[in-house]
């Protein structure tokens, strides 16, 4: 069996508007011709682990447990300005790091810039399980705090846990960013300019979106059901509109590296399909066959790779559609994360502990691995910084 990237010439509507809101739409035709044939000879999946792997030389460091943000950030009930000093390690008087703070509080949505901190975390109301959204701009050097904001949430207090899907916070070019909360029937959307610390537009996007709007090309793009969309910042009014190939929807793959969106139909005509598509200019990158259906739930983009789950196989793809490595997992979905060119597995086992497995994302080589203490669950990354959560704190990898 081989993989195939398949070129083709797409004829695909994108429905386009000039930026002002008040614009009749426009029908253009997009043709897009895709990347030459590429051919992949499949292999059989190597084990994941083996005798020769040898072990990691990596420490755990003291675990660290903070309080949700809320209780951390706002003491006394105010926004804390300055940033407040952060916590010390137990039994010492060094403070944990930015990063093990972030890791630990778990905020909603965050973005580093060279000098900022933005941060939005959810604060409780009087509905008990519902809490609206806080924005936080802080400065990196000072530690002032810059600018605050607030998003009401309480359209959806009564079914808050039921219907939360998470929380984005894009930049849109120039100087503005948008934040806010995907529902299971609409995207709150709130768009800030930084620079005049003013809000410019704040609604609801009556569509589901699989992904975290993704700020790009002046302006923010959801992938939908069944298409992607392109909206203005200024009122959430529909720019431009590209239809996906196929069914999507919940049991759909969905990622985005803030550039493209790489999609695979919940069900495809023959055989499963992942789909490149561009934010800039909108349109169709390039289609890959590949052998078996992609996990839903599983995914990330290291090092411009593409990390997916299919059955028991654990690949890694390039953004450019070439398969590069590929690992059988054998039974469990791991749990993984990547910092600069690594890959970090944390492989869970039914009968054995759990162990982190590092790996080189493009060439997929294995660097070895680690066995770890019971209750590991997920390994992340803060940064250039990766830990390993539990059920209470986080450790970090040294």
């Amino acid at each position: 069996m081989k993989y195939f990237l398949i070129p083709i010439v797409a004829s695909l509507f994108v429905f386009s508007s000039c930026q002002s809101a008040g614009e009749t739409a426009k029908v253009n035709t997009l043709n897009t011709t895709m990347t030459p044939t590429l051919a992949f000879k499949e292999e059989k999946a190597k084990p994941i682990l083996d005798d020769a792997l040898p072990e990691l030389k990596i420490d755990l460091l003291q675990s660290v447990r903070t309080e949700d943000c809320h209780h951390y950030l706002e003491p006394g009930g105010e926004v804390a300005d300055p940033f407040p000093k952060l916590p010390t390690l137990r039994g010492t008087e060094r403070p944990i790091e930015r990063s093990a703070f972030l890791a630990s509080c778990a905020p909603e949505a965050y973005q580093f810039t060279k000098n900022h901190l933005y941060i939005a975390y959810g604060f409780p109301t009087d509905i008990p399980n519902a809490q609206d959204l806080r924005i936080l701009k802080y400065d990196l050097k000072t530690h002032a705090l810059v600018w605050s904001f607030e998003m009401d949430r309480s359209e959806n207090a009564r079914n808050y846990i039921a219907n939360y899907r998470g929380t984005f916070l894009t930049f849109v070019r120039p100087n503005k960013l948008c934040v806010g909360t995907l529902w299971a029937g609409g995207t709150q959307t709130m768009c800030i300019d930084d620079e005049k610390q003013a809000k410019l537009w704040s609604g609801r996007i009556p569509s589901w979106s699989a992904i975290k709007p993704v700020g790009a090309d002046n302006g923010l793009f959801i992938a939908g059901l069944n298409s992607i969309t392109k909206r203005y910042p200024f009122g959430g009014t529909e720019m431009s509109y590209l239809k996906l190939p196929g069914l999507g929807g919940r049991s759909a793959f969905y990622r985005s590296d803030g550039k493209s969106l790489y999609f695979s139909p919940s069900r495809s005509v023959d055989k499963p399909q992942l789909f490149r598509f561009d934010f800039e200019p909108l349109g169709l990158k390039w289609k890959l066959e590949l052998p078996e259906k992609i996990d839903a739930n599983f995914g990330e983009i290291v090092n411009n790779v593409i990390i997916i789950h299919a059955n028991t196989r654990l690949m890694g793809i390039s953004t450019e559609g070439k398969v590069l490595w590929q690992y059988d997992l054998g039974d469990g979905r791991p749990s993984i994360s990547g910092e600069g060119k690594d890959l970090w597995v944390l492989h869970r086992r039914k009968s054995e502990p759990n162990l982190l497995i590092k790996i080189d994302a493009l060439t997929g080589r294995r660097f070895g691995k680690k066995e770890l203490e019971p209750g590991s669950l997920k390994v992340l990354s803060v940064g250039k910084d990766v830990f390993v959560k539990g059920v209470r704190a986080v450790r970090k990898i040294q």
